[in-house]
């Protein structure tokens, strides 16, 4: 459940950031981080090129800036789970990666973010059915971002700094059993 807009201002350093085309796109984000509380996004404004920032902490006590607006994310207790059904279906197969490639893709990438491990990249891929790709490095970033998403995997380019490729592989589908055929009659 999220409380907002209010017209201020997280006084903290975010620890994540993107450009995103609505607020519910920013929201999600927010929900997807466990640690995230608050978002500040606006609609018509960007700070370095992004709109939306994810906050640890929601102490808006610092001005307004621009028309950027503070949403607070109120995460409900979890409830005491059921007991689970049987017989459970198989697990889908997970993704499976390549890499790390010291290359780069050369491509611009689709979507982007900050991190704090290599694991929450590959979740941000595997969670767009599009990807195909990421670029990621733990120690460095570009333009505050460590994370960056690609719709190909053609690594024809030289590696960015400490920047590395890991190739998304998806699970296929099982293939059904054929159905056999009916005995003939005597």
């Amino acid at each position: 459940m999220w409380g907002g807009p209010f017209n201020t201002r997280i006084a903290s350093n975010p620890f994540g950031w993107a450009r995103v085309a609505a607020v519910a796109a920013c929201k999600q984000r927010c929900v997807d981080e466990q640690k995230c509380q608050a978002i500040s996004y606006s609609a018509t404004d960007v700070y370095n090129g992004l709109n939306c920032f994810l906050f640890d902490g929601q102490a808006d006590t610092a001005a307004q800036y621009s028309t950027f607006q503070i949403y607070k994310l109120h995460r409900p207790e979890a409830p005491t789970p059921a007991p689970t059904p049987a017989p459970t279906p198989a697990p889908t197969p997970a993704a499976m990666w390549g890499g790390p490639f010291n290359t780069r893709i050369a491509s611009n990438p689709f979507g982007w973010a900050r991190v704090a491990a290599v694991a929450a990249c590959k979740q941000r891929c595997v969670d767009e059915q599009k990807c195909q790709a990421i670029s990621y490095s733990a120690t460095d970033v570009y333009n505050g971002l460590n994370c960056f998403l690609f719709d190909g995997q053609a690594d024809t380019a030289a590696q960015y700094s400490t920047f590395q490729i890991y190739k998304l592989h998806r699970p296929e589908a099982p293939t059904p059993a054929p159905t056999p055929a009916p005995t003939p009659a005597p």
